[in-house]
C-alpha cells in the first residue's frame, strides 16, 4: 500500500512540475517580449538553441543510467555501481573541458556565422552569453544524469520534488530580474547559476546521502566497453531527435532575423508544451508496456495492448490539437500579441503530425525493450539530415514557414509514414487498426466538434466587451471550458468503447 501511495504522488507531483515549468514560459515569454522587445528577445531563444547543440556532448550517456543503476540494483552490486559512477563523472568532466575549447572558438566564429542576418550589437550579447551558456550546459549535464540516477533508485518523489523547487525559484528570480529591467545575459547568467545549485544538491544527494561516491579503482578497459557499447545506438538516437527539433529555429537565426527568430521559437514553446503534456500520459502507460514487452512475443497480445493504450492518449492529444486549432490564434495574440500569428500557424500545423506519431508508444517501447531499436535510430538520424536540407530550401521560398514544412515533412515521411510500415512488416504491428481506432472512426464526431467551436468563436464577446487585457482572457477561458465539457461530453457518450472506459478508470482511478 505504502508503495502505491507514493507512485500516486510521485505522479500527482510529476504533473505538478509540468504544470509549474509550462506555467514560468506562459508567464515569462510575454514579459520577456514587453521588456527586451522581438529582436532581444529572439536572440535570447537563439542562445539557448546553441545550448541543444552543446548539449550533444552528453553522447546517449544519460538515456543509460537508469538501465545500469537497475542492473547493479538487482545484483546489489554496490561497487560496480561506485565504478559506473567514477565512468560517467569522469566523462563529464572531459567532455566539460571539451566543451570549453568549443565554446571559445565559437565566440570568434559567431560573427562570422550570423553576419547576415544579426546586428553587430545583437552578436555581441552572444559573445558576452557564451560563458554563461557553458556553465549553464555543464550544470545540465551533471544534473540531468544525477537526477536519472535518482530515478534509477525509485527516487522519483525525491527527484520531481527537486525540479519543482528548481522550477520555482527559477520563475522567482527571472521574474525580478525582468521587473527590474536585467538584459539578456545577465538572465542566462542566472539560469545558469541556478542550474549548478541544483547539480551540486543531486550530487550532494548520491554522493553523501545515499554513500555512493564514485569509485575509480576496477574502472577498466572491459568496464569501459561494455558501457560504450550500450550507449552508442543511444548516442545516434540523442543526436537525431536534438538535431531534429533544434535546426529549424538555428537556420531561422541565420537565415532570416532575430524577429523571426523570435515568431519561430514561441510556436517551438508550444509544441514544447504539447510534447510534454503527451509524455507525461505517456509515462504513466509505460510500465504497461514494458512489463508486457519483456514477457511476451505474442503479437495479437501487443496489438491489442497498442490499440487500447491508442485510444486512452488519443482523446487527450485531440483535445489540446483541436482546442488549440481552433482557439490558439486568440490564445497566441492574447499571449505575446498581434505580430506573432505565425507562432499560431507554426505551432498548430506542427502538433498534427505530432499526434499522429505519438500514438506509436507500444511499438516503440517493444523494439526498446527487445533490443532491436539499431535501424529506427539510423533512420532517426537520416530523418535530421532531410530536415535539415529541406529546411534550408524551404527557409529561403517562404521564410519560417518554409522551416516548418520542412521539419512537418521529414516528421510525416519518417515518425508516421515509415514507422507504419517498419512496425507492420518487421514486427507484425496492425498499424492500420491502431489508426482505424482512433482516429478513422472518429472523424465524424472530430468534424461535429470542429463546427462546435468555430459557433463559439463566431459568438461576438470582443464586440460588446473588448478583445484585450483580462476580459479577453475570461472570455477566451470561458470559450475554452464549455469547449472542453462538449468534448467530455462526445467522448464519453460516442467516441470510448465500454472496454476502454474501463482501463482508464483501473489505470488513473486507483
Amino acid at each position: 500500500m505504502r508503495n502505491s501511495k507514493q507512485k500516486v504522488l510521485a505522479v500527482a507531483l510529476g504533473y505538478g512540475n509540468i504544470v509549474i515549468h509550462n506555467l514560468v514560459s506562459f508567464v515569462l515569454t510575454p514579459i520577456m517580449i514587453m521588456i527586451w522587445g522581438d529582436a532581444s528577445y529572439g536572440i535570447y531563444k537563439i542562445i539557448l538553441s546553441l545550448m541543444t547543440y552543446f548539449m550533444l556532448i552528453d553522447s546517449g550517456v544519460k538515456n543509460t543510467v537508469i538501465r545500469f543503476v537497475s542492473e547493479y540494483r538487482a545484483t546489489n552490486d554496490r561497487n560496480s555501481e561506485r565504478r559506473y559512477i567514477a565512468t560517467i563523472s569522469s566523462y563529464y568532466v572531459i567532455a566539460s573541458v571539451g566543451l570549453g575549447f568549443i565554446v571559445f572558438i565559437l565566440y570568434y566564429a559567431l560573427p562570422i556565422i550570423y553576419s547576415a542576418s544579426l546586428t553587430s550589437a545583437e552578436i555581441l550579447i552572444m559573445q558576452n552569453s557564451l560563458p554563461w551558456l557553458l556553465i549553464y550546459t555543464i550544470g545540465t549535464l551533471f544534473f540531468n544524469c544525477f537526477a536519472a540516477l535518482l530515478r534509477g533508485h525509485n527516487k522519483q518523489i525525491c527527484v520531481q520534488t527537486i525540479n519543482i523547487l528548481k522550477s520555482a525559484l527559477r520563475f522567482v528570480v527571472l521574474y525580478l530580474m525582468l521587473h527590474n529591467k536585467y538584459s539578456v545575459e545577465q538572465v542566462i547568467a542566472a539560469d545558469a547559476l541556478i542550474t549548478i545549485f541544483f547539480a551540486a544538491i543531486v550530487l550532494f544527494i548520491v554522493f553523501v546521502i545515499m554513500k555512493l561516491p564514485p569509485l575509480f579503482k576496477g574502472v577498466n578497459k572491459a568496464f569501459i566497453k561494455k558501457i560504450v557499447s550500450f550507449t552508442s545506438v543511444m548516442l545516434i538516437s540523442t543526436i537525431a531527435t536534438s538535431l531534429f527539433w533544434s535546426v529549424g529555429n538555428f537556420l531561422v537565426g541565420i537565415m532570416t532575423s532575430s524577429v523571426l527568430a523570435a515568431v519561430y521559437a514561441t510556436s517551438i514553446t508550444l509544441t514544447n508544451m504539447f510534447q510534454s503534456l503527451s509524455n507525461t500520459v505517456s509515462q504513466v502507460l509505460v510500465p504497461d508496456i514494458m512489463v508486457k514487452s519483456f514477457s511476451t512475443d505474442d503479437m495479437v497480445e501487443m496489438n491489442k495492448l497498442m490499440v487500447q493504450i491508442g485510444k486512452i492518449k488519443m482523446p487527450i492529444m485531440l483535445l489540446i490539437v483541436l482546442g488549440f486549432g481552433l482557439f490558439g490564434n486568440e490564445f497566441v495574440r492574447l499571449w505575446v500579441g498581434d505580430g506573432y500569428t505565425g507562432t499560431y500557424i507554426i505551432a498548430f500545423v506542427t502538433m498534427i503530425p505530432l499526434m499522429l506519431g505519438m500514438l506509436q508508444d507500444v511499438p516503440n517501447n517493444y523494439i526498446l525493450a527487445k533490443n532491436k531499436h539499431k535501424t529506427l535510430a539510423l533512420i532517426s538520424l537520416i530523418s535530421s539530415v532531410i530536415n535539415v536540407i529541406l529546411s534550408m530550401i524551404l527557409i529561403k521560398l517562404l521564410g519560417i514557414y518554409g522551416a516548418a514544412l520542412g521539419t512537418i515533412s521529414a516528421y510525416l515521411f519518417v515518425f508516421v509514414v515509415f514507422t507504419y510500415n517498419y512496425y507492420h512488416k518487421t514486427f507484425g504491428f496492425d498499424m492500420k487498426t491502431l489508426y482505424k481506432e482512433t482516429v478513422y472512426k472518429n472523424l465524424k464526431y472530430i468534424c461535429i466538434l470542429v463546427v462546435c467551436g468555430v459557433l463559439l468563436n463566431i459568438i461576438p464577446f470582443d464586440h460588446f466587451f473588448g478583445k484585450t487585457g483580462y476580459i479577453g482572457w475570461l472570455f477566451l477561458l470561458i470559450k475554452i471550458i464549455l469547449f472542453t465539457v462538449l468534448f467530455l461530453i462526445i467522448y464519453f457518450t460516442k467516441m470510448i468503447d465500454k472496454e476502454t472506459k474501463n482501463r482508464v478508470f483501473r489505470r488513473f482511478g486507483r
